[in-house]
């Protein structure tokens, strides 16, 4: 068994990226808060040493980690909400933090590159 060092954020869509969703998708399909909620993404970051040091990471990497979110769903961005801000972010989003990664694995990590 393994430690990472690194940290974890997830995050976990709130209702008005769900109604974005709703709003933007072509088919007859709608998702429920608790559907989107089910399997978040999770981003290894730096290791944090407290809520401050996450705070600073977050207003660094929000629009980073905003468009990855919404691109997850719609590639076409046009269409992304125009107000992408510190505070939608928040809005949109829950972060979730973990400080303590374990790899039961044992193998090396596999890593791929993704666009």
């Amino acid at each position: 068994m393994k430690t990472i060092n690194r940290a974890v954020i997830v995050l976990k869509p709130k209702a008005p990226f769900v109604d974005w969703v709703n709003r933007t998708e072509d088919g007859d399909l709608t998702f429920t808060l608790d559907e989107v909620r089910r399997d978040c993404t999770a981003y290894l970051i730096p290791e944090v040493a407290g809520d401050r040091d996450l705070e600073q990471f977050l207003r660094r990497n929000y629009s980073f980690l905003f468009e990855c979110e919404l691109a997850s769903c719609l590639q076409d961005e046009t269409r992304w909400p125009k107000k992408r801000d510190f505070n939608a972010f928040l809005a949109w989003f829950e972060v979730e933090f973990h400080s303590l990664i374990i790899d039961l694995v044992g193998d090396e990590l596999p890593l791929e590159e993704t666009e």
